[in-house]
């Protein structure tokens, strides 16, 4: 049957409903009713063959209803409960029907019958429109979100691989972060949508459903950038033992740039600032290596190494007496069981009382030390404090036990300063 056909059956329809309808009894109405809930539950086994009949007789049924309830509003409360009930179940059919019928179909139907503005199931394409619009506007606001927090993360993340001198991993991961920044952020240019949508439309996503994909996307890069910011731990105890491996090989330079990369990744890795700190002293950026080993022992406050270095570089570099001796205090405020640790607090606090001018106490500081480990350096420096103490012929048996121990090779070497200290004392 052609359209315009059942378009004068629908009219002739209306006009027959209209000439009775100021007698229409409950039961008409009720019927009514039923047929347009019929003809609604017919739309839930919608196929290409079947589409435009079934639909078309919703709306017509719905028609015939909407003319009755014009000229006879006579309808209970449990009808009129029905009715809004079926009312709904069209509406949240809407989409399905709009899929089912091209939107120009419906124009030529809305052509053909013209509808009263209230009829909105004329009309429920445009409904489909403004709650897909409705949805596009909420995935938006959502991309963005996830946009924003990608494009952050990812330049913290390059910021830190950018720091010191970049490397194969560093342009490689930089790389990575700008490429999938570029691709989160692609749904905001036209270009970029005309392209996200071919591709999504080549997995028959459907146009509506393709702001959600986009946020999915933005999602799923955000995810992705998220677990690699999680991931920096890790690379920075790579680049750490890169730096170690370096220095065996006394690449000095190399294993700097290498703790350096390692502590823009990771802050906290108080292995790597403890090495970086040993670096600078290589560099002799020695503010910078009491800063590192200061944020070394932040991130791990029992850390008994860096306490050493510190107080020692506080001795050596910044004359320092007092701090030298606050740090070594909190050192020994625990047992000592590490002897090369031991040596070195012993060594240490002696050197700080040697500059405060307490020989009596260096003394003993530095025999303490003897006990744990007998080194050249350690006969040099108790030999400095005897010889303040006036004990000449002692100092000089010290310096002469240092230089003998020297020349038969001291695996524990001993600074340019006290072997200068020895010597003179020897030849005076």
């Amino acid at each position: 049957m052609s359209e315009n056909v059942r378009a004068k059956q629908v009219v002739s329809t209306n006009q027959h409903a209209g000439a009775d309808q100021a007698t229409a009894s409950a039961s008409e109405m009720r019927s009514m009713v039923i047929s347009y809930a019929d003809a609604v539950k017919g739309l839930s086994t919608l196929t290409s063959d079947t589409c435009k009949e079934k639909v078309l007789s919703v709306f017509i049924a719905r028609d015939v209803l909407a003319d009755t309830l014009t000229k006879n509003r006579s309808i209970s409360k449990e009808l009129a409960f029905d009715l809004a009930e079926i009312d709904q179940k069209l509406k949240d059919q809407a989409s399905l029907i709009v899929s089912c019928i091209n939107p120009s179909t419906l124009d030529k139907w809305r052509d053909t019958f013209q509808p009263p503005q209230g009829a909105w199931w004329w009309s429920l394409d445009q409904r489909v429109n403004e709650l897909e619009q409705r949805h596009s506007a909420i995935w938006t606001i959502l991309t963005v979100f996830a946009f924003t927090l990608t494009l952050s993360i990812a330049t913290d993340i390059t910021g830190r691989f950018f720091s010191g001198v970049p490397d194969k991993l560093s342009i490689i991961s930089t790389s990575s972060q700008v490429f999938l920044a570029l691709l989160a952020g692609s749904t905001f240019t036209s270009a970029g949508r005309n392209w996200l949508g071919k591709l999504l439309t080549s997995f028959h996503i459907k146009k509506g459903l393709q702001p959600l994909a986009s946020f999915l996307l933005s999602l799923i890069i955000l995810f992705i950038i998220i677990g690699f910011r999680y991931s920096l731990p890790a690379i920075a105890r790579y680049y750490n033992r890169e730096g170690n491996e370096s220095l065996k090989e006394n690449k000095k330079a190399d294993a700097h740039a290498s703790f350096q990369r390692a502590v823009y990744l990771d802050p906290e890795n108080y292995e790597a600032q403890y090495n970086l700190a040993n670096s600078y002293e290589e560099i002799f950026d020695y503010d910078k290596a009491i800063a590192s080993y200061q944020k070394a022992i932040e991130l791990k406050p029992d850390f008994s190494a860096a306490y050493n270095n510190l107080a020692r570089l506080y001795i050596v570099h910044r004359s320092d007496y007092k701090r030298a001796l606050d740090i070594l205090s909190i050192l020994f405020e625990s047992p000592i069981n590490d002897d090369s640790v031991k040596y070195a607090a012993y060594k240490n606090r002696g050197w700080a009382f040697l500059g405060l001018q307490q020989y009596e106490l260096a003394e003993k500081e530095f025999k303490l030390a003897m006990q744990v480990k007998d080194t050249a350096e350690i006969h040099c420096m108790l030999g400095e404090a005897l010889q303040n103490l006036g004990n000449r012929d002692d100092a000089i048996m010290e310096w002469s036990n240092c230089l003998a121990m020297r020349e038969n090779g001291d695996p524990n070497g001993i600074e340019a300063y006290w072997l200068a200290i020895a010597m003179t004392g020897v030849k005076k």
